[in-house]
């Protein structure tokens, strides 16, 4: 019994961490993986490695933040030691690896800026949990009244600064019921809300002026044409660019790529140079010391430049990468959602450029 209860206390350390960190190895993984009614999301590392090391503070803290959602368990699993075996399976090309899965072994890779909030944010997206303290009235502001499912938002005068607070960009037209171009225009707002950008954190909206006493943002804003439109970026209500092209679908889906950097085509799907940065490519393809070419790397700016950093020094491995990304994308496209098709969509731009 001694033994038994000794046993037990040793697995019982080896698999927890102090921060509520479930430690992974070989041979509990998969249990872990495939617990009924859990999401679990894996940091693959390696003791050599920089990145994990930069990383791991970062991990901690996001077990913190899911320490009272039962639901979402966080795992470490050393991929160098004890998770070779692990590591060998689901490491496709380099660590940090962060993967989550759902109790049924399906996984999605998660490759965009590896901060607190991105992979919070990341991983409520994929299990559909919410975090208590993630303020409500937000996801309130951006709730279409008119008519369920249209994402194209009613501007007032009491509901602007709110709703274009909530959303990483925003783009407002100012129209009056009289103004015919007004009309003409709001078919191409509906279909860039619903149907072009409706996955990303991008708020369309349109304000009708002349139904309302109080003028104070169109004066504000200096509108003097209708109807004029204004793009905002995180929420900064002072500095709008002001759009001055063409009051139609195409010219207004250009722009906002522009802005946005999001490359959607006029379906909603993403361009051929989505997710490729130039400046990355250039430098992967040119190759030299790696130590040098991770900082160099470091200094670009851009969602993508985690995955990219991946593929420092596994130039033989991008074809047949290449191949099972493209795969999934023609095979096993009705089993995935938006978010993982634009992530694998991104991948394969960027190893396509590669190549």
């Amino acid at each position: 019994m001694k033994f038994l209860s000794l046993l037990l206390y040793i697995t019982t350390t080896i698999a927890y961490s102090a921060s509520n960190i479930l430690i992974g190895n070989d041979q509990n993984l998969q249990s872990i993986i495939k617990t009924p009614g859990k999401f679990t999301f894996v940091d693959f590392y390696a003791d050599w490695c920089r990145h994990c090391k930069k990383l791991s503070p970062t991990i901690d803290q996001l077990s913190e933040l899911f320490s009272d959602v039962p639901e979402v368990q966080i795992v470490k699993i050393n991929g160098d030691k004890e998770g070779k075996k692990m590591g060998r399976k689901y490491v496709e090309i380099g660590y940090p690896t962060l993967l989550f899965f759902y109790d049924d072994g399906r996984k999605v890779e998660f490759d965009g800026i590896r901060d607190l909030t991105s992979l919070s944010n990341f991983i409520q997206q994929l299990s559909g949990i919410r975090l208590e303290d993630k303020p409500e009235v937000v996801e309130e502001d951006v709730v279409i009244d008119d008519e369920p499912g249209n994402k194209l938002v009613e501007f007032t005068p009491e509901n602007f600064n709110a709703k274009v607070k909530s959303s990483r960009f925003a783009v407002a037209s100012f129209g009056a019921s009289w103004c015919k171009y007004c009309k003409e225009l709001d078919p191409a707002l509906e279909q860039l809300a619903n149907d072009v950008f409706a996955r990303d954190d991008i708020l369309i909206g349109h304000l009708v002026i002349d139904q309302y006493e109080d003028h104070t943002l169109d004066e504000k804003y200096d509108i003097q044409n209708l109807p004029g439109i204004l793009f905002f970026q995180n929420g900064d209500l002072e500095n709008p660019l002001v759009y001055k092209g063409g009051k139609n679908f195409k010219s207004l889906l250009d722009q906002i790529n522009k802005f946005t950097g999001y490359n959607r085509d006029y379906e909603g799907n993403l361009a051929a140079n989505a997710g490729v940065i130039d400046e990355a490519t250039q430098l992967i393809k040119e190759g030299g010391d790696i130590t040098e070419l991770y900082e160099n790397l470091d200094k670009i700016p851009g969602e993508t430049i985690e995955y990219y950093k991946k593929l420092v020094g596994a130039k033989e491995y991008i074809p047949s990468e290449l191949s099972r990304v493209e795969d999934i994308l023609t095979n096993d496209i009705d089993k995935l959602n938006g978010l993982t098709i634009d992530s694998l969509t991104k991948r394969a731009n960027i190893l396509r450029s590669l190549l």
